[in-house]
């Protein structure tokens, strides 16, 4: 379930979109905290119900100051294109975290259809299962574009790393 704006109740399915929480689609400023609030309120739904829930990043570029961090299972960030909805990380930034609490594992993360550019680490996951980065871009990472520890089943579909100093690290369990 999901805040709509227009009515300000709960629907069932639909995506938590940034814009509900404040993130600013011009770059101009930081949207971190406004992106992280919805991506909190899809795992408290999601740890709450069992059910897959998304955050929804509309057209636009998202400054990001801090890491996104996606702690619980089953969580999907999706954009309206790998090319208009970008998120522009700083510099040492790693964008997007997805490791749930030390020595446990996190299921069925679903990274789609938005840009990263900018930032030290692109997507950075620990203890990952089931993760997919599809129809995505990430570009002029200073370290890795992707890097996965300890993962499981990292799935990669139309993913694209430009002018990353390494493009993709992963390691087994």
């Amino acid at each position: 379930m999901a805040l709509t704006k227009a009515s300000y109740s709960l629907i069932t399915g639909a995506s938590f979109n940034v814009l509900d929480y404040g993130a600013d689609p011009t770059g101009v400023n930081d949207s971190s905290s406004a992106i992280q609030a919805a991506i909190n309120a899809a795992q408290v739904i999601t740890t709450a119900s069992v059910v897959s829930n998304s955050v929804f990043i509309p057209a636009g570029k998202y400054k990001i100051a801090s890491t996104l961090q996606i702690t619980e299972s089953s969580i999907q960030i999706v954009g309206a294109g790998r090319n208009a909805s970008v998120l522009a990380g700083n510099s040492g930034v790693t964008v997007v975290k997805i490791q749930k609490a030390v020595n446990q594992d996190i299921f069925f993360t679903t990274l789609r259809d938005f840009g990263i550019i900018s930032g030290a680490v692109g997507v950075y996951g620990v203890g990952a299962y089931y993760t997919y980065l599809e129809n995505m871009s990430i570009f002029n990472m200073t370290d890795v574009g992707v890097r996965m520890d300890s993962a499981g089943a990292t799935v990669t579909d139309g993913l694209h790393l430009i002018s990353c100093l390494t493009g993709t690290i992963v390691t087994g369990k």
